[in-house]
């Protein structure tokens, strides 16, 4: 068999040999082009392997910061001992003003001399809660007096300044590949600032809901805040509940300044603890529902938990009035707390106050046992009656006619007869104006039907002078201005004023906060006593000061007995005659010199028998 082969030619024409080398110099571009993207793309994705490593690591950092600051909070402020408190309280000026810090909580047992606060509360620091390279430094509680050292972080932005400045050191941490990073973290407190997102309390349907709403404030008072203008908020009222973050304040009018992180939150939550004791806080309105209190809170006082104060009754002088221990009975807060049942009206509920709404104290000179004071029902009941704001004396000089008087005084030469352009035609009298003003503590109106009080001795003495000229050398005591056989009568007693409404008005009801001014409304004379066995009527309304000639409707308390010394007998001269009542005439001027004086008349049983210079019984 004959083999033949094939050799095909590889000569090439002159053309074609041309477009084979542009063919290699494309391609070989190409592949340099390929190359270049392949490297670019290949440090492209080292560079964005690392920085997803720094967000991861960023974000480890995060959650590690996260959870080292809820195991700090727990640790420091999670037992229902613990208060937390910002750190402006320090009022350290160029420190930082919105840590965080919590004190362990107590209280004082009353034994002994009162303790050292200010190295009580320093003792009873905890913390702050905020990051810090060594975490002994924020234990202690001038950590927060200074600016945090190195370069901290800022967390919130302050506004202008260091004014609402938030800043937290850094701690570093190393990875495992000796990667480098930081954390820091800082707490802020919620329940410490205004919650912008509620709703104002709806007035109640009935008069009894309205009364329900006074147990606390239906309202936040923005208007009353004076550092932020946060009237818009007050204006917003039933709009504010959809304001569910801090941003959207600024839909309420709220401008940057007065949105500060630090003072407002869109929620706030917290839980009523004993932060003495420890545990819950007890729900009194279930306990002051009942009729009465259950046995062993029947006894009880409220600051010592124990049938025994705190501190005993006040020590008193033998026959004065007894005053309670300071500790409150849980018997007096619930009958305050169920005053409500004392209401009576429907769509206009109101107080009562008379003979039956107050407790009548211990008799005068009585002496009480520890026992029988702390269990006086005086102490341990709410007494409903007004209160006495205020109780004056106005005194002032007026003149009248009185034949009588006037007769014996020209007979004897110590009034001026004749002639007749200068004969005296009347007496100078001094006026005694009781004034006392009543006030309704109460929420609600209290109607008022009567009272009295009596008021012993007014410590005041004076003297007259004609003319310019003096007509006794000794003050007259006011307790000491009667007639002969009055001055032997005078001692224990006492001015007699009986507080009525309006004449012909049963009772007189009382505003919520109102004032009312009680004056005289008849004329009652010094002479016989009368101002102590008769008494003086006041009645709602000021009247100008009484006199001899007065209307029946002007009150007052008048004598005429001016000059007496302090064994009663007469000690003013006129005329070179001795004087008790001086006589004027037309044109003439009479001023009063006055200085205190107590009586010294008296041995009341409610002082120990010893002489006061005021003492006034409601």
């Amino acid at each position: 068999m004959n083999w033949h082969s094939f050799h095909p030619s590889v000569g090439l024409r002159k053309g074609q040999r041309g477009f084979t080398l542009v063919i290699t110099l494309v391609t070989v571009t190409m592949l340099i082009v390929l190359t270049t993207g392949m490297l670019t793309l290949s440090a492209i994705s080292v560079r964005s392997t690392d920085r997803g490593r720094a967000e991861q690591r960023a974000r480890a950092n995060a959650r590690l910061a996260l959870q080292l600051a809820l195991g700090e909070l727990q640790a420091l402020a999670g037992p229902d001992g613990r208060v937390t408190a910002p750190s402006s309280i320090r009022d350290a000026r160029n420190g930082q003003q919105h840590l965080t810090g919590v004190w362990d909580g107590w209280k004082w047992d009353g034994k002994g001399s009162a303790p050292d606060w200010k190295a009580k509360k320093a003792e009873k620091f905890k913390g702050w809660l905020v990051s810090s390279p060594v975490r002994d430094d924020v234990k202690d509680v001038s950590f927060a007096d200074s600016t945090p050292s190195g370069e901290p972080v800022t967390l919130v932005k302050g506004q202008g300044g260091q004014e609402g400045l938030l800043q937290a050191p850094l701690v570093p941490v190393r990875a495992r590949d000796g990667a480098e990073g930081a954390y820091a973290w800082a707490i802020s407190d919620e329940s410490q600032k205004v919650n912008i997102a509620l709703a104002p309390d709806p007035r109640g349907a009935s008069a009894g809901d309205d009364i329900h709403r006074l147990l606390a404030a239906h309202d936040l008072g923005f208007d009353a805040v004076r550092s932020s203008d946060w009237k818009p908020l007050s204006k917003a009222a039933e709009k504010r509940p959809l304001l569910v973050t801090t941003r959207e304040a600024k839909l309420s009018g709220l401008d940057e300044k007065s949105s500060s992180f630090h003072d407002i939150t869109s929620g706030t939550r917290g839980l009523l603890t004993n932060v003495a004791d420890g545990g819950l806080a007890q729900d009194l309105s279930r306990l002051f529902d009942r009729d009465s209190l259950p046995a062993d809170f029947s006894s009880r006082f409220l600051y010592s938990g124990t049938d025994s104060p705190l501190f005993p009754p006040p020590a008193r002088f033998k026959g004065a009035n007894p005053l309670p221990s300071p500790d409150p009975s849980w018997a007096l807060l619930h009958s305050h707390y169920r005053g409500y049942t004392r209401l009576s009206g429907s769509d206009s509920p109101q107080l009562t106050a008379n003979v039956d709404s107050v407790d009548a104290r211990s008799p005068a000179g009585k002496v009480m046992s520890e026992q029988e004071i702390l269990r006086n029902p005086a102490f341990n009941k709410q007494q409903i009656a007004p209160v006495i704001a205020k109780a004056q004396f106005v005194f002032s000089i007026t003149f009248g006619y009185q034949a009588g008087t006037l007769d014996t005084m020209w007979g004897n030469g110590s009034a001026r007869s004749s002639p007749a352009s200068l004969r005296d035609t009347y007496i100078a009298w001094l006026v005694i104006d009781p004034v006392i003003t009543l006030w309704n503590p109460y929420n609600v109106p209290l109607e008022f039907s009567g009272a009295t009080v009596e008021l012993y001795r007014i410590p005041m003495a004076f003297r007259l002078y004609k003319n310019g000229v003096q007509l006794a050398s000794n003050y007259t005591r006011l307790s000491d201005a009667h007639t002969v056989e009055d001055f032997k009568t005078r001692k224990n007693r006492f001015y007699l004023l009986k507080l009525l409404p309006p004449d012909k008005q049963g009772s007189l009801v009382m505003q919520p906060g109102e004032h009312i001014v009680f004056t005289g409304h008849e004329w009652t004379l010094h002479g016989g006593q009368a101002y102590n066995l008769k008494g003086l009527t006041m009645r709602p309304g000021f009247n100008p000061p009484a006199g001899a000639q007065s209307s029946p409707e002007i009150g007052g308390v008048t004598t005429q007995n001016l000059f007496v010394d302090s064994k009663g007998a007469s000690s003013g001269k006129d005329y070179g005659k001795t004087i008790r009542t001086v006589a004027v005439k037309g044109g003439d001027q009479i001023q009063v010199e006055v200085e205190p004086d107590h009586a010294d008349a008296d041995d009341l049983a409610e002082e120990g028998g010893k002489e006061v210079t005021g003492f006034l019984k409601y």
